[in-house]
Formats: structure tokens, sequence, C-alpha cells
């Protein structure tokens, strides 16, 4: 039972590097990307989602747009619904997996 318990630790803090990695990631992109709210009230933002078939985590950079903004997003592994919007002021690009790689 320990080992199990163990090999779940260390599972779990494999997970939070590469989340962490992957925000560091995106807050470079985010630097490099020129996209600029012509209210200047705000910048893009980093967003995780995760799919409920698969369990792969995805990340996108979250922009608010001028107009009205509808779509959706599918798993790049599976294909499921992972977001769906409609009648907000959001956007989403750069959509790209994470993936968990062995330490």
């Amino acid at each position: 039972m320990a080992g199990v318990q163990g090999e779940r630790a260390m599972a779990e803090e494999r997970c939070l590097k590469a989340i962490l990695q992957s925000i560091r990631e995106i807050y470079t992109r985010r630097a490099e990307i020129d996209i600029v709210d012509k209210s200047g009230a705000t910048r893009p933002t980093p967003v995780y989602f995760v799919c409920s078939k698969c369990a792969l985590l995805h990340t996108t950079i979250q922009i608010r747009q001028p107009k009205v903004k509808a779509g959706r997003i599918d798993c790049l592994e599976c294909g499921e619904l992972v977001h769906q919007w409609s009648g907000g002021f959001y956007d989403f690009t750069d959509w790209q997996p994470v993936r968990l790689e062995a330490v």
C-alpha cells in the first residue's frame, strides 16, 4: 500500500511540475503576443481546461474581444467537447495539450 501511495505522490508532483512549466511558457508567449484591448482594461489570461473523457489537460490564452464571440474547443486527444462559450466578449487562442512527461 505504501508503494502505491508513494507512486501516486510522485505522479502528482510530476503533474504539478508540468503545470507550473506550462504556466511559465504561457506567460512567456503572452509577452510575445501583441493583443491589445482597445479599452486597455484587460490583458490576455492563461486558462486551463481538463477533458472530462480522457483527462487531458489543455492550456489556452483567454482574450477580451470588442465584439461578442462564440465558439467551442474539442479535446486534442479524443475529440470530446472541452469548453464551449457564447454571448461573451472573450475568445480563446493558442490551444495546446499539456503533456506530462516522466521526470
